[in-house]
C-alpha cells in the first residue's frame, strides 16, 4: 500500500480545519494573540494550526472552539468532496 496516497486527505483536512479556525477568528475580529491568550498555547503552534501544518490535539481544538464560540462539530464537519 502506498501511504503517500493516504496522507493527501490528511493534509487537505488539516488545511480545511485551519481555514475554518482562521475564518471564525476573523469573523469575531480577534487577533491570533487574543486567541492564544485564551487557550494558553504558544503563538507559533497556533499559527501552524491555522496554516494547516499541524493537527490540534482534541484538547487544543476544544479550547480553540470555546475561545471562538464555535462547536467541535462545526470545526470537524466536512464533506467527502472537499477532501477529494
Amino acid at each position: 500500500m502506498d501511504f503517500r496516497i493516504m496522507r493527501k486527505p490528511d493534509k487537505q483536512l488539516r488545511k480545511l480545519i485551519g481555514e475554518k479556525i482562521r475564518s471564525a477568528r476573523k469573523e469575531r475580529g480577534m487577533t491570533q494573540y487574543e486567541v492564544v491568550e485564551r487557550i494558553d498555547i504558544d503563538v507559533s503552534h497556533y499559527q501552524r494550526i491555522e496554516r494547516g501544518e499541524t493537527n490540534p490535539s482534541l484538547i487544543i481544538a476544544y479550547r480553540i472552539c470555546r475561545a471562538l464560540r464555535i462547536s467541535l462539530d462545526d470545526l470537524f464537519r466536512t464533506s467527502h468532496e472537499s477532501l477529494q
